[in-house]
């Protein structure tokens, strides 16, 4: 899927960040940089990996968070709108960029949550006797 004009207005504005590189996702485009995943463009709209240190930094500014609807409930993603004040400043969006490279680099290396989940008791089979083989007799004359 290509571009749309604004992903390229926005990788233009995060030119000074460093080499990004871009993946299409569910028709939105994914921010990359060496590897880690940290935004991504949608619509007209840029967001930005946040988590539980930056989250105020976003709400301060009058952002929301990325929200979708699946399975008639509403989900809330730990990606926030990056408004336009901060992009039309180039030091507070790279501020914001880093602190996103950040926290996702960091969630990258936590270790992942398993499952509460037990492995299923295997059960006993009775194991089915084998039929003999049929002999055959010798038909020598």
């Amino acid at each position: 899927m290509p571009r749309n004009a604004y992903a390229d207005y926005i990788l233009d504005l995060l030119h000074d960040f460093g080499p990004l590189t871009t993946r299409p996702m569910f028709g939105a485009v994914g921010l990359y940089r060496h590897g880690v995943f940290f935004g991504f463009v949608d619509d007209d709209a840029v967001y930005f990996k946040t988590d539980e240190t930056t989250r105020e930094e976003y709400r301060a500014v009058g952002s929301a968070p990325f929200v979708y609807h699946a399975h008639g409930k509403t989900m809330e993603m730990s990606y926030w709108r990056v408004p336009e004040e901060v992009l039309e400043d180039s030091d507070t969006l790279m501020a914001f960029a880093n602190k996103a490279l950040d926290v996702a680099r960091a969630k990258a290396k936590a270790p992942k949550k398993k499952a509460d989940t037990k492995p299923a008791k295997k059960t006993a089979t009775k194991k089915k006797p084998r039929a003999s083989k049929p002999t055959r007799k010798s038909s020598r004359r």
